[in-house]
């Protein structure tokens, strides 16, 4: 009955508060970047394409419940980081932890939980907080902010190297929805700041320069884009700018444990 009770309130909690989902890291500069240097020395070329697709759990909606960062970085990215396809971790514990599925959250107060928690997968939550089911908490590591990004280069080295990456976009600059029709392409407009900002998180499991584009995966559902995956093309993420907060977006890589 507890674990009805949690659902409820987590999907319409947000719906009378009005509140926003995903919120931006306030300390997102403090973070470590990124670079080549953080990783072995690849001895291969990176490939013409990569997808993690075949790694990810199955897509679920995340239905009302206002909390995408725990989807993003729990369900999907940690999960595939860590090769728990069948038994992903729950983001309804993450989002029952922090106590703020009522008013969102920022993904790096996400990835505090799973890296300092005993996170259960989702079969058995929420909540199971003592259950035999909990695996080992994940080695506290302070994800990698992306920065300066002018091409592609190092979301590829990372995502070939099987780093999921965890991405904030401002869904007030999306002018199209994935469908069919447009090649499941989200488009997004990266070349203004809208007064009233509607954040959410993704991750990015992939990318292709076939037809430029990095392919996400998102938590609401089969019904959305190609049975809940899209792709965004690289001219929305890479313009001609020094660095991700003039295109309101934060990004970073998930560590691996050593």
């Amino acid at each position: 009955m507890k674990s009805i009770v949690i659902q409820l309130l987590c999907w319409f909690l947000p719906m009378i508060a009005g509140a926003q989902g995903c919120l931006l890291i306030t300390d997102y500069d403090s973070l470590p970047v990124f670079t080549p240097d953080t990783m072995k020395t690849r001895s291969a070329p990176l490939p013409q394409a990569h997808s993690m697709k075949n790694r990810c759990p199955p897509v679920r909606d995340q239905g009302d419940c206002n909390a995408c960062c725990p989807w993003a970085v729990g369900y999907y990215g940690m999960s595939i980081l860590h090769n728990l396809k069948d038994t992903p971790y729950s983001p309804y514990f993450v989002c029952e932890k922090t106590g703020k599925c009522d008013i969102g959250m920022n993904p790096l107060e996400a990835y505090t939980i799973m890296a300092t928690t005993l996170v259960p997968d989702i079969a058995d939550t929420p909540p199971c907080t003592n259950l035999p089911c909990c695996k080992t908490s994940v080695r506290e590591i302070l994800p990698l902010r992306l920065e300066s990004l002018k091409t592609p280069d190092l979301f590829k080295i990372a995502l070939a190297d099987n780093r999921p990456i965890i991405l904030v976009l401002d869904l007030s600059t999306v002018s199209a929805q994935p469908t069919q029709d447009n090649g499941y392409q989200w488009i997004i407009t990266t070349f203004n700041k809208p007064e009233k900002r509607k954040l959410h998180a993704v991750c990015v499991i992939g990318y292709d320069e076939t037809n430029d584009s990095v392919e996400i995966v998102n938590s609401r559902g089969l019904t959305w884009g190609n049975k809940g995956f899209a792709k965004i093309n690289f001219e929305y993420l890479f313009p001609k700018y020094d660095d991700l907060s003039k295109m309101n977006m934060q990004a970073f890589v998930l560590p691996k444990s050593n």
